[in-house]
């Protein structure tokens, strides 16, 4: 049998995947080994992960380096804010509290802030673990910005994905070709195999 060629859904995940592989690991290896920083490290290496492969974020490769950059204050101010509240238990549940359900209303302003959301959470539950140290938040800040740094030239040269078509061109071309069915039914003419593939396509490129 001749082999199906790979889908384009495990070819955006492969590239994916090489983008933030290479982002985590510069990061963390060059902060653990040369500088001996290892809280620089870990952030350096949470970043590309938490932006990169939780966080479903759509778009080309420079749509995917603009939002993470959008959301990048968001993440400072986080990381910032778990690193205060980690004092108690309370204080921390009492913010994931709070803090989830203002960060989950991001879902308002559109499809790239709402794939953002779970990895804006785990900025704050990561800097919420124990131990509490605040004087360690410069140290989380430099990893976090350089990871972010280094997930943003990854998605611009590595590999970078494709344009993506917009969600009312695909609506658009959806609807033209459940029309030219239609009309080929009301003539008469029986749909071919072809014309079903396509109807199958169209609707599942549609799903959110």
């Amino acid at each position: 049998m001749p082999k199906r060629p790979p889908s384009p859904g495990r070819v955006r995940a492969a590239r994916q995947s090489a983008r933030v592989t290479v982002a985590s690991a510069a990061g963390f290896y060059a902060a653990l080994y040369p500088l001996d920083q290892p809280v620089v490290a870990v952030y350096a290496l949470f970043a590309p992960i938490a932006l990169g492969v939780l966080s479903p974020i759509p778009g080309s490769g420079r749509d995917r380096a603009r939002t993470v950059l959008f959301v990048l204050p968001v993440a400072v101010a986080l990381t910032a804010l778990g690193t205060a509240l980690a004092v108690t238990t309370a204080s921390a549940v009492a913010g994931m509290l709070v803090i989830g359900f203002t960060v989950s209303f991001a879902a308002a302003y559109g499809p790239a802030a709402a794939s953002a959301v779970p990895g804006m959470l785990l900025f704050y539950v990561l800097a919420c673990f124990p131990p509490y140290a605040p004087d360690t938040l410069p140290e989380r800040l430099v990893g976090l910005l350089a990871g972010v740094a280094l997930l943003v030239l990854c998605e611009l040269l590595l590999l970078p994905a494709p344009p993506v078509q917009p969600y009312r061109a695909r609506i658009a071309a959806a609807l033209d070709l459940a029309a030219a069915s239609a009309r080929a039914a009301a003539q008469g003419h029986r749909h071919g195999p072809e014309r079903a593939r396509r109807l199958r396509e169209e609707g599942l490129s549609l799903r959110l």
